[in-house]
């Protein structure tokens, strides 16, 4: 069968992990009396197992695109760090590495550059990101200046046969 998939917990397994965080008496109270304080607090505990259950889902995603990305599947990397960021659009490193996953495919260096900005400003003395974000305006720079000369020569092309045709007409003329 698949290698990857004998890594992962069985299906069968995750709700009964799923009910145990969720079932977990997160007050302290052993269910003798107490039960004005429990139900007072209740919103509070499922909050506070949400917020956990929130923070396993980010954590694993941004695992699993850190790993897919090694393996060159940025476009999956990318997909999953968008995910992070529909959840928590602060994470700073969903979009440090959704920015190197735009790297990587060197398709959009612009958005790459974009996200790996907003990672500095979320993560400001991060030392990676800063040389990253730097590595992504040098590519664009180089991007856009491949551009840029790919049109001047488009240009530059075209304008000898409109000279010439001018030229041409005048001597006809003279």
């Amino acid at each position: 069968g698949d290698p990857a998939g004998s890594l992962l917990v069985p299906p069968v397994q995750q709700p009964s992990r799923r009910q145990a965080v969720v079932a977990k008496d997160v007050t302290g109270t052993t269910g003798k009396g107490g039960g004005e304080a429990k139900n007072g607090t209740h919103e509070e505990e499922q909050d506070a197992v949400l917020t956990r259950l929130v923070d396993l889902l980010v954590t694993s995603n941004l695992n699993l695109a850190m790993t897919v990305q090694a393996q060159g599947q940025h476009l999956h990397a990318i997909a999953l760090c968008t995910s992070v960021l529909r959840i928590k659009p602060r994470e700073a490193k969903a979009f440090y590495r959704r920015g190197v996953a735009a790297l990587e495919l060197g398709e959009d260096f612009e958005a790459a550059v974009k996200d790996l900005a907003r990672a500095r400003d979320l993560a400001p003395g991060d030392a990676l990101i800063a040389r990253k974000l730097a590595e992504g305006r040098r590519l664009l720079k180089a991007q856009l200046a491949r551009e840029s000369r790919a049109y001047a020569a488009f240009f530059l092309s075209s304008a000898p046969d409109e000279e010439e045709g001018a030229t041409g007409g005048a001597a006809g003329q003279g």
